[in-house]
């Protein structure tokens, strides 16, 4: 029998997000101790996106077909994840499908969550850009729960286009574009979007043209102007593989995190792999804060892109892009300068969008740069699970490099 624990433990890359509290709420984590490697763990099979997406829809179909939504009927599901599920609905009368986002049912019960919710459909509104998801209606019905309902689009996910393989830098160019003006428009209305990923970029076909981007799940989405507690200092929210130091951290974060979750969009579409990888949270997480990120040129992307990536990539945020529009325009004049536009070689080992999955070690970290702590792993389609991690501040001084010990075996995603 499937049920919503199945979902959690299958741990899927469609909405995986990390979710903990440092142990000094209220704080930037500063000191800690550190956590002894956990031995003789087993891994979890691999599972394929097809297989994923099947035993979390079956599992989610909490709304019986012919359910009426405000003006719409649901006639069928389109995906799911801890958070809820999308169903596909269409108005009994004109006919007009739609997509109808339905809050899991043991979230309704949840205050903070149902917050979270409206807090999502109210960013969208707010921002009210042609590249991001639009909703247009918002709802309660009491055998359901909360819902909004958002246009129905046609295409697919970049997270779905990569399981082709990487893509061309001169195809990458305008996705990029369109994502970057999006961003700016968010940041310049206070929403950071902090989810940033492959499956949170949908490529809509257009009648005429080439497709166009929708930015999607603004549901962790942080507004300035909210107080809600799960945006505050000491919380460790998005999905590991594009978090910034800062949100590792729990603390610091606004809108040079998403530059960073760019950066590493970026390295990913072109590359197929990801400039940290690892085989577990901790590992990762210790890579993000304190690693040397394995820029594109590594993997037999163009060097041209490098110093691009590097500078979103940034482990202090200062240092990274002001704005995504300044990113994309020097990724296009890198772009200009380079001899690849083709896409690379698909990676004869690829790398997983979860931590299910085998991934190589990159370079090691430097040893001493600032503490941190993360205690807890919980959300959309991965279990909870407690993780501790310490390191300490350096000076001025330059930092040596020094291996990760067992780093890969401390914690078994």
């Amino acid at each position: 029998q499937i049920n919503r624990t199945m979902i959690t433990m299958i741990g899927t890359r469609f909405g995986a997000h990390v979710v903990g509290t440092s142990n000094r709420a209220g704080l930037c984590p500063r000191t800690s101790k550190s956590r002894a490697p956990r031995t003789g763990s087993k891994r979890r099979p691999k599972l394929d996106r097809a297989t994923i997406r099947a035993v979390t829809n079956a599992a989610a179909q909490d709304v019986p077909i012919g359910t009426r939504l405000g003006e719409y009927e649901v006639i069928g599901i389109l995906g799911a994840g801890g958070m809820g599920t999308v169903y596909k609905g269409a108005h009994p009368i004109i006919g007009k499908e739609v997509a109808i986002k339905v809050l899991a049912p043991h979230l309704s019960r949840d205050e903070q969550m149902v917050q979270r919710f409206v807090q999502e459909a109210r960013a969208v509104v707010k921002i009210q850009h042609v590249n991001i998801i639009d909703v247009f209606a918002f709802g309660h019905e009491p055998t359901v729960g909360h819902y909004f309902i958002m246009p129905l689009l046609d295409g697919e996910s970049l997270g779905d286009r990569m399981e082709r393989g990487p893509m061309a830098l001169i195809d990458v160019l305008p996705i990029i574009e369109q994502t970057a003006d999006a961003l700016d428009t968010a940041h310049e209305a206070g929403i950071y979007h902090r989810d940033l990923k492959p499956d949170n970029i949908y490529l809509a076909n257009e009648r005429k043209g080439p497709p166009s981007v929708r930015i999607l799940d603004f549901g962790i989405a942080k507004l300035v102007e909210s107080d809600m507690s799960a945006t505050q200092t000491g919380v460790q929210m998005g999905t590991p593989l594009f978090m910034s130091p800062e949100q590792w951290e729990g603390c610091g974060v606004d809108h040079r995190t998403d530059i960073y979750a760019l950066g590493v969009l970026v390295h990913h579409l072109i590359t197929g792999r990801y400039p940290f990888e690892a085989k577990s949270h901790m590992a990762l997480m210790n890579l993000h804060v304190n690693g040397e990120a394995r820029l594109p040129s590594g993997f037999g992307a163009s060097e041209a892109l490098d110093a691009v990536i590097a500078k979103a990539l940034a482990k202090d945020k200062e240092y990274r892009h002001a704005t995504a529009r300044e990113f994309y325009l020097e990724l296009a004049s890198a772009a200009d300068g380079s001899d690849q536009l083709a896409a690379v070689p698909r990676p004869v080992v690829a790398a997983a969008a979860t931590l299910d999955t085998e991934l190589q070690m990159s370079s090691p970290p430097p040893a001493n740069r600032r503490p941190l702590v993360f205690l807890g792993v919980a959300g959309a389609g991965i279990a909870a699970a407690a993780l501790a991690l310490a390191f300490t501040r350096s000076g001025a001084t330059p930092r040596t490099p020094t291996p990760v010990q067992n780093a890969a075996q401390e914690f078994d995603a």
